[in-house]
């Protein structure tokens, strides 16, 4: 909503979280015509993710998790370069590790921009987090569906398609996405199955 590019749908898909969700998005929902509420069949992120392919009507897509910060600029910096340069399928930034949105304690930058940009880099630092990727509709049209039978490293597994396709990227240097560390996280559980 503080986004200062404001033409956005937002498509909020629950997988059954039991944290009060459904309730506190309805409010939003009743308020801000742009944002609709969906319930997903509880099949997980990529499951949640298609839907949401499936059910935007926008010309590009971004997708973001839900216990994460945006910078007022997030969208409106990517959506600059991609309209800049038509031929690009997609744009990209880096981000922050924090505790807390106002806090000044910067846990760790993840610098994606200083990377050399192939597949083998990306595989090796797990370089391709899901929400960094703003993209036009020909691109996910063009490497398809998330595999929803992958519990962990989906969007590496996802955005590899991006090399394999060679589709061409811009990889901006501004830190406009924060990613809130808790103990809940899921991208701290390392149990067995899921890896």
């Amino acid at each position: 909503i503080n986004q200062d590019y404001k033409n956005i749908e937002i498509l909020v898909i629950d997988d059954h979280c039991t944290d009060g969700t459904e309730t506190i998005v309805k409010r939003y929902v009743s308020l801000f015509p742009q944002i609709s509420y969906y319930k997903s069949n509880q099949k997980g992120a990529c499951a949640a993710r298609n839907l949401g392919i499936l059910l935007a009507k926008g010309e590009y897509f971004q997708f973001v998790d839900d216990d994460d910060w945006l910078a007022e600029n997030f969208i409106s910096k990517r959506l600059d370069s991609l309209i800049a340069n038509p031929n690009l399928g997609f744009a990209t930034c880096n981000m922050l590790y924090k505790r807390d949105k106002d806090s000044e304690d910067i846990v760790r930058y993840f610098s994606m921009h200083q990377l050399e940009h192939n597949i083998e880099t990306h595989l090796l630092f797990s370089a391709l987090p899901a929400p960094l990727f703003l993209f036009r509709r020909s691109t996910i049209i063009k490497i398809g569906l998330w595999d929803e039978s992958c519990l962990r490293y989906q969007d590496i597994r996802y955005y590899h398609r991006l090399f394999l396709y060679s589709i061409k990227g811009i990889w901006l240097p501004d830190y406009l996405y924060w990613v809130r560390l808790h103990d809940n996280s899921i991208s701290k559980k390392k149990d067995l199955k899921t890896v």
